[in-house]
């Protein structure tokens, strides 16, 4: 299924301990990228809040369609998908509102101290 940029999109991520498990995620990726690999750049959205470093907090404004749960982005729990992994496309985050969330990542995950 063919994705854009600021996507929200229903995955098997791989998390951190190694199992496969689905998720949503927002893809981070432009759509050029898309295209040519066919996989994009996502990053995984939790319904389990926590108050950290590495959380972004979404608010239903920030989406195209409401959140049934509160949601964060997992800002550190990055991944190439391929686009036939995807299950579902649950609408988008606003351009605005992305812009700041890769504004955080690049904050929290590629800083260089």
């Amino acid at each position: 299924m063919k994705v854009s940029q600021g996507d929200i999109a229903e995955v098997n991520f791989l998390l951190p301990d190694g199992i496969f498990k689905p998720h949503p995620v927002v893809v981070l990726s432009n759509n050029s990228v898309n295209e040519y690999e066919d996989a994009f750049i996502g990053v995984m959205l939790s319904s389990t809040t926590t108050d950290d470093e590495f959380s972004f907090h979404l608010d239903n404004e920030m989406m195209s369609k409401p959140s049934k749960k509160q949601c964060q982005v997992r800002c550190q729990l990055l991944s190439l998908i391929p686009e036939n992994q995807v299950i579902a496309k649950h609408g988008f985050l606003r351009k605005k509102h992305l812009k700041d969330l890769i504004a955080k990542i690049n904050d929290c995950v590629f800083n260089i101290e």
